[in-house]
């Protein structure tokens, strides 16, 4: 009986879990499942915080994402989504380059997928193959990126990959005075259109 119990408590958990209601929808990735979904037309609008030492907001701006082309580069198609950032889906995962002059062309593996948790590559780990991410009302399932950094102040950055979405906030981490993290950047999605 006690099993019987047990069982049908874990299964009305999940039930609620997995169902979205209008006080907490969890965000439906829709068809598309990949990690970061390609394709002209698609578009995010972003919200960007700073912050100072005390996590206190210091400004604030809007960006818009929207990839508008594709080429042809080594037999892969890569689109591009803002100045001078290519993106392409590999085998492997997501692939950028930065492309201010064609003689600095090196593609890197960014988001590899598929994946687990604690796989590494690179300066890349993997956090987490399920996060839980609140933007406001909405709650989005994703694997959690981290980029260590080796520069200066900054710690590492963190970016929340939802499928079939893309990002859907990437964070900052640096150091202050007192040795302590603190999210310095914050850039958290606001919409998205994906074909």
């Amino acid at each position: 009986m006690l099993y019987k119990n047990i069982f049908i408590l874990i299964l009305l958990s999940l039930i609620s879990f997995s169902c979205s209601s209008e006080n907490n929808p969890v965000a439906n990735s829709g068809k598309n499942t990949d990690i970061y979904p390609l394709q002209v037309g698609n578009k995010w609008k972003y919200l960007i915080i700073n912050y100072d030492s005390n996590s206190n907001p210091t400004d604030s701006a809007y960006a818009n994402y929207e990839i508008r082309n594709y080429y042809e580069y080594k037999g892969a198609k890569w689109f591009e989504m803002g100045t001078f950032n290519l993106f392409s889906h590999q085998s492997d995962g997501i692939w950028h380059m930065y492309v201010q002059q064609p003689e600095e062309v090196e593609p890197a593996l960014i988001y590899k997928y598929p994946t687990y948790d604690g796989d590494t590559y690179f300066n890349y780990k993997v956090i987490s193959m399920h996060k839980i991410v609140r933007i406001g009302t909405k709650y989005y399932i994703t694997i959690q990126y981290r980029l260590n950094i080796f520069q200066g102040p900054f710690e590492y950055d963190d970016y929340y990959l939802c499928r079939g979405i893309g990002l859907v906030e990437s964070r900052r981490v640096k150091k202050n005075s007192k040795g302590k993290d603190y999210v310095y950047y914050k850039k958290i999605l606001l919409n998205y259109t994906i074909n």
